[in-house]
């Protein structure tokens, strides 16, 4: 098991914030896909994001949602390669 790197301290509360507005797994789903076209964030990095407890949840939350793995769904709408 890798231990992640610590956050900023500024980065974790605005973590924190986000989180709490967007609380709802379709939101947190819908964002993930954003970050998934817009950056070259790990799965692992964006389920921390949003408050997942393991990046396996995280992408079976997102397959189930979008019908592919976020690894598919970045391949398909942006141009970084996985």
């Amino acid at each position: 098991m890798s231990r992640q790197k610590p956050l900023h301290p500024a980065a974790e509360m605005l973590l924190t914030a986000c989180r709490r507005v967007f609380s709802s797994d379709g939101a947190r789903l819908q964002d993930s896909g954003s970050l998934l076209k817009a950056t070259e964030l790990s799965d692992e990095e964006i389920a921390r994001i949003w408050g997942f407890e393991s990046a396996a949840k995280f992408r079976r939350a997102f397959t189930l949602r979008h019908g592919i793995s976020p690894n598919e769904y970045r391949r398909r709408h942006s141009g970084f390669r996985t």
